[in-house]
């Protein structure tokens, strides 16, 4: 199987997991809703980095992305992605996008994040 038909397969299982559309997969990605739907028609490729950022915010592996075996059992923020309403969803999307837009932002909120987490061990 190619490239695009295993990456695209694994895209459309986690948009349907998620209840996503594509408009809103690409608000989560910082891409368009056409740049989605090139990668799941396979008439183009997104970069690495494109890759690496999805399997970040889709909290799975890359490996996975690429065509790896999934894993049955969801995790903790599939979950909770699942059970957002359609409000909180929209939500979500605008501050993955204000995060994607600040890099100011970002670079606080991941240290905020980080000494959290050691706050909690």
């Amino acid at each position: 199987m190619e490239f695009k038909d295993i990456f695209a397969r694994q895209i459309k299982e986690n948009k349907k997991t998620r209840h996503l559309n594509q408009r809103e997969l690409g608000e989560l990605f910082g891409v368009s809703r056409c740049t989605i739907n090139y990668w799941l028609c396979g008439r183009a490729k997104p970069s690495i980095e494109s890759i690496e950022n999805m399997a970040k915010i889709l909290d799975i592996p890359v490996s996975e992305l690429l065509g790896k075996e999934s894993y049955d059992d969801l995790s903790e923020l599939d979950k909770a992605i699942i059970s957002l309403t359609k409000e909180q969803k929209a939500l979500v999307v605008k501050f993955f996008r204000l995060i994607n837009q600040n890099q100011d932002f970002k670079n606080n909120l991941v240290s905020l994040i980080n000494s959290s987490s050691e706050t909690l061990k």
